[in-house]
């Protein structure tokens, strides 16, 4: 094979692990960093078991316990929000209703409406979200600076982010 034909393999590589971590990360947020848990192990000698029968000395014990870190499953939550939202199309009402609820108790978007509408009221609302998270909404997935007000696929994914942190914080 000639150069370009490895340069270009390199950069299919590349490009397939750049948009998997984007995709595992930063779309379906399987990266947080979470805590592991660490476990204190304080275990005795077993002396006959290390050969340090009868007459030979036993080692001193260490100073401090052994932490041992014990990795636990990340709790997961069940995706709050799971179709599409888009201004003036036929959208599944429940999932207007979920996202308006989750607007005004997640985002303090004073919205009284709780219909199944996606009005310019939630519309609006959604813009605002979407500013405020830009970075994880429109420019690092879309490249885009100026809010949609879509509930597409960085919104929504977004949006049950949120709703999982808080929802795993306040069962805790």
């Amino acid at each position: 094979m000639n150069k370009t034909s490895w340069l270009l393999i390199l950069l299919a590589i590349i490009w397939v692990v750049v948009s998997w971590n984007w995709y595992t990360c930063g779309i379906k947020g399987f990266c947080a960093e979470e805590a592991i848990p660490a476990v204190v192990v304080e275990e005795e000698i077993d002396e006959e078991q290390f050969g340090f029968a009868d007459d030979s000395p036993a080692p001193e014990p260490a100073a401090a316990p052994i932490e041992v870190a014990q990795a636990e499953p990340a709790p997961t939550c069940a995706a709050y929000l799971t179709k599409f939202i888009k201004f003036d199309t036929p959208n599944d009402p429940k999932e207007v209703q979920k996202l308006k609820r989750f607007l005004d108790e997640y985002e303090n978007a004073n919205i009284t409406d709780f219909s199944g509408t996606y009005d310019e009221v939630t519309m609006n609302a959604v813009k605002t979200f979407q500013n405020k998270y830009s970075k994880d909404v429109l420019e690092g997935p879309w490249g885009i600076a100026q809010a949609t007000g879509y509930v597409y696929k960085s919104t929504l994914a977004k949006i049950n982010e949120l709703y999982c942190a808080k929802t795993r914080v306040g069962s805790e």
